[in-house]
């Protein structure tokens, strides 16, 4: 009697599906790399009044330009917040007068120091006068497990598997 044989893939399928899962991990661990590695630096002085000029810079490792933004006209800054699944994380907004402007991406998980940071740059405002720097480092950690991310995809690339 002929039983039904569980349906899989062939052996050429299955190499395929590996190295695919393989390039998924290498380009997602790439991703994780660039944006750990990002850091972003806000330079402001008074353009006179209450508002200030800002510059935004951002760098990969501080070595390689990501590309910089002006933000004219800066009346002062807050945080916002964006929640997932397992927990919340909070970003910069710097407003002026064409609409708030995002320093970084949602990658902090330190609601103070985000707070900090936002009250800096308000108070810098309304003191009208003098320059201000703030430097935001991504999460070194994340080039850890990019890192690890990337190496693993790249193995089940090249492994030699039979079909």
């Amino acid at each position: 009697m002929n039983e039904p044989q569980p349906t899989r893939l062939p052996g050429l399928g299955m190499m395929i599906v590996i190295r695919l899962v393989g390039v998924i991990f290498a380009v997602a661990g790439v991703l994780v790399i660039i944006n750990g590695g990002q850091t972003t630096t806000l330079s402001c002085w008074h353009a006179g009044g209450d508002r200030a000029d800002c510059v935004i810079e951002r760098h990969w490792m501080n070595v390689v330009s990501l590309g910089e933004d002006t933000v004219p006209a800066v009346s002062g800054a807050w945080v916002s917040s964006s929640r997932s699944d397992s927990k919340t994380l909070y970003r910069i907004e710097l407003t002026t007068d064409q609409g708030d402007v995002h320093l970084t991406s949602y990658q902090s998980d330190s609601l103070y120091q985000e707070e900090a940071d936002a009250a800096r740059i308000s108070d810098f405002v309304q003191a009208g006068e003098g320059t201000l720097e703030i430097i935001k480092e991504g999460a070194r950690l994340g080039i850890v497990f990019g890192a690890f991310a990337v190496l693993l995809g790249l193995g089940l690339i090249a492994a030699k598997l039979k079909p």
